[in-house]
């Protein structure tokens, strides 16, 4: 067996990929595979941390997000918390900072990617105060779920 990474149209089966995480794979298949940084990874349909270490048989899809185009719930501070239409299970919030932006589930605020990492306590505090308007934005922005 081996693992199949998926970048938009671009297909890729490698046994070398097993035991690496999703970080590694990211980095390594970049350009060949054109991987979109922004993109969210998924293991077998299931959104992972690129710290997640992929097993033989895995298929490892880098999924772009539906739109930059998001519904901004809240600006504190220069930082913005939005939903994006049309974005990819589970629900959760973009938030964007200076130009950086990481996403977060918006159950229980936790990470789906990297960046931010400096201003994840602000980033928490303001989730606190915004879960409920988060969860809306995400049901009229995502009507089928």
């Amino acid at each position: 067996m081996a693992i199949k990474v998926v970048s938009g149209i671009n297909v890729l089966t490698s046994k070398s990929l097993t035991d690496r995480t999703v970080a590694s794979v990211r980095e390594t298949l970049r350009q060949p595979l054109n991987i979109d940084p922004a993109s969210h990874p998924l293991v077998n349909g299931e959104m992972v941390s690129e710290d997640h270490t992929l097993k033989d048989g895995d298929e490892l899809e880098f999924l772009r997000a539906g739109g930059k185009k998001g519904a901004t719930v809240t600006k504190r501070d220069g930082m913005k918390l939005m939903i994006w239409p049309n974005d990819h299970q589970p629900p959760h919030f973009h938030a964007d900072y200076q130009g950086e932006n990481a996403s977060f589930r918006i159950a229980d605020c936790a990470r789906l990617s990297k960046g931010l990492e400096r201003h994840e306590a602000k980033i928490k505090k303001l989730w606190r105060n915004e879960q409920s308007r988060l969860s809306e934005q995400w049901s009229r922005l995502r009507p089928s779920g």
